[in-house]
């Protein structure tokens, strides 16, 4: 039996930010140490997911468990479903930890196999969930989503009403779906050119031409919103909003109740105002911002990421998107200049209805109590998360 100090841990986002393997370890994962920890997401009070990268920056995914038996009985179902050789799994059970490399996962059982091929480079893999990888193939380059096998089908679907809707508008345009295998969940997408719209704000000079491209993403965002509801679109109210904000402040509670104690009197105001109205519904992103929205030569908007695909109220995603704007001031990468400016911009091509006008300062404080809580559990990001959580209350970005 282990000793009783590892069967059942605390997580502590300090104590795993930087690990230092053993030769034998980086030797076992292929990886050059140290590794840093770059980004966490909790799945529960016992299980958090995790992305370290190496010496040379390539990601190292990982999960940190509270219970010793667990990180145990998951490690062999990861080797056990990872075939092939380039999968390597190894666990430091002093810290809790699950290593896993080459695409080892129990339950993204493709994606290893994907990842032996030389020509695939691994973008994210946040495990047992979601992984998306770059593929050089015969037709070019393509992007790879790896899901869980029940989730393909709704994502299949989501993908298909939006590549209809884009047919039909001149507004937005969306990765031209090739392959869709339902059995190993994997959706394959064309690779799309263009300048990401989060590379385009930091670009030093500021020119007409970036707040056309801004007033062209508000018209784009307002035509989705827009369009014939999407059977395949989950519906996502203030109801639906207000439990996902409480299960952040849940995972705070459990992992950092200081964080959360200064976080939680926020949400009181914020709970009740979300319950107060509703104005949808709408066709709905449900995660747009600026990573999500790639601008083409020719200024087509090539919307990204369609599997959050719901229906709610529209100032849920333009909040979302101006939250973000006011995330990238506070890290630094926009001035306030610019962020009042494409605030502005992105309102001017939107055009909000009144009641898309009331309801976005809510939506806008929900974005950032919402932030706050996914940067509380990035190391090195509490100052962000703090400044995030002391606008609650102000008026949102460009007005």
């Amino acid at each position: 039996m282990l000793p009783i100090a590892f069967t059942m841990l605390k997580f502590s986002l300090a104590s795993l930010a930087v690990l230092h393997p053993t030769p034998g370890q980086q030797e076992a994962l292929g990886r050059r140490g140290p590794f840093r920890l770059r980004r966490a997401w909790p799945r529960s009070g016992r299980n958090v997911s995790l992305e370290y990268t190496d010496a040379r920056g390539q990601l190292i995914p990982g999960q940190w468990f509270a219970d010793a038996d667990q990180l145990r009985e998951v490690a062999n179902e990861t080797r056990l479903a990872s075939r092939p050789a380039t999968a390597r799994v190894i666990t430091i059970p002093g810290d809790g930890l699950l290593l896993q490399v080459g695409g080892a996962d129990r339950r993204l059982t493709a994606l290893a196999g994907l990842l032996a091929d030389p020509t695939a480079q691994l973008i994210s893999h946040r495990p047992e969930r979601r992984a998306v990888l770059r593929l050089l193939n015969g037709q070019g380059v393509s992007y790879v989503k790896v899901v869980r096998r029940d989730d393909i089908g709704r994502l299949a679907a989501a993908n298909e009403a939006l590549s209809a809707l884009a047919s039909l508008t001149n507004a937005f345009v969306v990765p031209q779906v090739q392959e869709v295998v339902e059995a190993s969940g994997l959706i394959v997408v064309r690779a799309v050119s263009g300048t990401s719209y989060f590379q385009m704000l930091q670009e030093t000079e500021e020119g007409a031409s970036l707040l056309r491209v801004t007033e062209q993403i508000g018209r784009a965002l307002r035509a989705l919103h827009q369009a014939e509801l999407a059977p395949a679109a989950r519906p996502h109210g203030p109801a639906e909003e207000i439990g996902v904000i409480n299960k952040w402040l849940g995972h705070l509670q459990c992992h950092m109740p200081q964080v959360h104690a200064r976080l939680q009197p926020y949400a009181r105001s914020i709970l009740w105002a979300l319950e107060a109205e509703y104005s949808g519904p709408a066709l709905l992103h449900r995660d747009f911002y600026d990573k999500q929205v790639i601008v083409g030569k020719a200024r087509p908007i090539t919307l990204l990421d369609l599997d959050t695909l719901a229906v709610g109220e529209p100032a849920l995603d333009l909040a979302n998107a101006l939250g973000h704007l006011e995330l990238r001031e506070i890290q630094g990468r926009l001035s306030g200049e610019r962020l009042a400016r494409a605030a502005e911009a992105l309102l001017r091509g939107y055009q909000p209805h009144t009641s898309v006008h009331r309801r976005l300062p809510v939506y806008t404080d929900a974005t950032r109590l919402r932030l706050a809580c996914v940067y509380s559990f990035r190391p090195g990001q509490h100052e962000v998360a703090s400044r995030l959580a002391s606008r609650i209350g102000r008026p949102p970005p460009g007005q």
